[in-house]
């Protein structure tokens, strides 16, 4: 790994490598899920070690905020492109009447 991996590994921002096989990979897999730097992990592993009706229920509206973008994408991509490309025409527009 280069330095900056290293550095982002140690401020927590990527996932360690001791953190990714010692507690990820470690039997019984039943925690640690998060894979990008692991700071989901304080909120997962206390639902998943004994999931109660209202954990479930919050996790599960926690996850459907994000499963908008991918729908949206999977979905409407002619959509989402449109709607990317407008804005940056709208952003261009803006830095050259800014720039004028």
């Amino acid at each position: 790994r280069g330095p900056v991996i290293r550095t982002l590994q140690s401020l927590h921002l990527m996932l360690p490598p001791a953190h990714h096989v010692g507690g990820h990979h470690a039997k019984p897999h039943d925690k640690n899920f998060g894979i990008v730097n692991g700071l989901s992990n304080y909120a997962l592993n206390p639902i998943l070690k004994s999931p109660s009706l209202s954990s479930l229920l919050w996790a599960w509206a926690l996850m459907s905020l994000f499963d908008v973008a991918v729908i949206e994408r999977v979905l409407f991509p002619a959509a989402t492109a449109a709607a990317t490309a407008a804005g940056s025409a709208i952003l261009g527009a803006l830095g050259a009447a800014v720039a004028a």
